[in-house]
């Protein structure tokens, strides 16, 4: 089995972004043990439309492997310019034959929108696709992360629903993991 690591870095970013926004993003590493440890990230694109993700897992498709998201600080990342874009903190999608461990992260302190934009796009601090883990012999574990002090500001307040995890088509307050306070205004 190959090992990739990407550990202990520290990732600040995004500002005059005006498209897609990534801290780290990973794909394709089929068949390897894939580590993503200790990293502290913060982006700030100013982008209205496109998807803003701190870290990103995506296209796994091949023999067994490995996927570990471990003690990352996703923090102060701001998107005050956003109107219908995506922001996860941590997202996977179609890894279909591994073993996921998303543990121990704390994702903290993050604001999406401003009061003065209309925001109706989404807010994930953990987003799992439909597709992943589903092959037998793959699993996912999600335990002991932090998520707090997240801000989702909009000039509209009509809807103020914001899930903190989604899975399966599904969506999931997951304050068994640590869920201790969201502001909505």
């Amino acid at each position: 089995m190959t090992y990739n690591c990407i550990y202990n870095n520290t990732i600040i970013g995004g500002s005059g972004n005006a498209t897609t926004c990534y801290g780290i993003y990973n794909t394709g590493n089929d068949s390897m043990s894939n580590t993503v440890r200790k990293n502290t990230i913060t982006l700030t694109p100013s982008n209205t439309t496109s998807q803003i993700t701190a870290i990103n897992f995506a296209s796994y498709s091949g023999a067994q492997g490995t996927l570990t998201v471990d003690s990352n600080t996703i923090t102060n990342c701001t998107s005050s310019s956003v109107s219908t874009a995506e922001w996860d903190g941590i997202k996977l999608t179609t890894s279909l034959n591994f073993t996921t461990n998303i543990r121990a992260n704390n994702i903290t302190n993050n604001k999406y929108g401003s009061t003065g934009v209309t925001a109706t796009g989404v807010f994930y601090p953990i987003f799992v696709s439909a597709g992943a883990n589903t092959n037998t012999g793959s699993s996912l574990n999600i335990n002991d992360n932090i998520i707090s002090l997240l801000r989702y500001l909009k000039k509209n307040t009509n809807d103020d629903t914001v899930y903190m995890g989604y899975r399966d088509g599904k969506y999931y307050l997951i304050d068994r993991h640590g869920l201790i306070g969201f502001i909505s205004t």
